[in-house]
């Protein structure tokens, strides 16, 4: 089925995207969290952590032409991660996790593998 097959030409594509999508969005999410007031904290991470899920599944899903194929998840996950390693090296906040990031975690995890299911 043309839905699970992924050539060459579109894993590459999708191991650049998932790392250029994670990192500019741990980049500009940590830089953003600079600005952010200390009493916004509670909202602001798991927001941006729902954000760039959903961001990464979504780009590495239309640069494949929405394939399904199981490495595809993983290349997803891995962006996801990256974009939450480049936050917290960049933000000036502890890595100390509230109901509500954890929650923003899991469900940013759910939107990245979401677009391959």
């Amino acid at each position: 089925i043309p839905t699970y097959s992924l050539p060459r030409t579109q894993l590459t594509k999708a191991i650049v995207v998932a790392l250029v999508v994670g990192l500019a969005l741990g980049v500009f999410f940590g830089l953003l969290q600079t600005v952010i007031p200390d009493r916004m904290f509670w909202i602001f991470r798991p927001a941006a952590f729902i954000a760039s899920g959903f961001l990464v599944g979504e780009a590495i899903s239309r640069v494949t032409n929405r394939k399904r194929v199981p490495t595809l998840q993983w290349l997803a996950i891995t962006g996801y991660v990256l974009a939450f390693v480049v936050y917290f090296t960049i933000a000036p906040v502890s890595v100390s996790s509230g109901i509500y990031t954890l929650a923003g975690l899991v469900v940013g995890g759910a939107l990245a593998l979401n677009p391959f299911r």
